[in-house]
């Protein structure tokens, strides 16, 4: 099975971002990190996540989007199987973000981290129209799931 997941949205200000639409669109603000890729505030409606991100280094905001972008950056879906997506999407010609994938393994190895891999978090991918998005089958550990 196949589900969105979540909505990425590039912001100067995550939790400035967050405060609007917790407090005027009467979403949730499920989690907030500050790790070494991005500060990132994630709300929901319940069913679907908005990541609102400051991406830390312009490597990974991706090299067709300047420096100061703001706006709509990914969508993101959770699957079960992610090799049998991943030759499902590169069979299309589609293909993965390396770009993205190296400085983000840059950026964790400077922080003291292990890189990631395609069974890591998520993993991006450029799908048509140039939209960047990204599978995970793990996702990310919701504050609810960790308890």
């Amino acid at each position: 099975m196949i589900k969105l997941q979540h909505i990425a949205i590039s912001v100067k200000d995550p939790e400035a971002s967050a405060k609007f639409f917790v407090d005027v669109m009467e979403m949730k603000l499920t989690r907030k990190n500050d790790g070494p890729l991005a500060q990132t505030c994630f709300v929901s409606d319940g069913s679907i996540e908005i990541a609102l991100i400051r991406f830390k280094s312009p490597e990974m905001l991706g090299k067709e989007f300047p420096d100061s972008y703001e706006g709509l950056h990914h969508i993101g879906f959770n699957v079960d199987n992610l090799e049998e997506i991943d030759k499902r999407i590169t069979a299309t010609g589609f293909r993965p973000r390396s770009d993205i994938h190296t400085a983000r393994d840059k950026l964790f190895a400077a922080a003291g981290g292990k890189p990631q891999s395609k069974v890591g978090v998520e993993y991006k991918y450029e799908g048509p129209g140039g939209i960047i998005f990204d599978v995970s089958q793990k996702g990310w550990i919701r504050k609810e799931d960790a308890q």
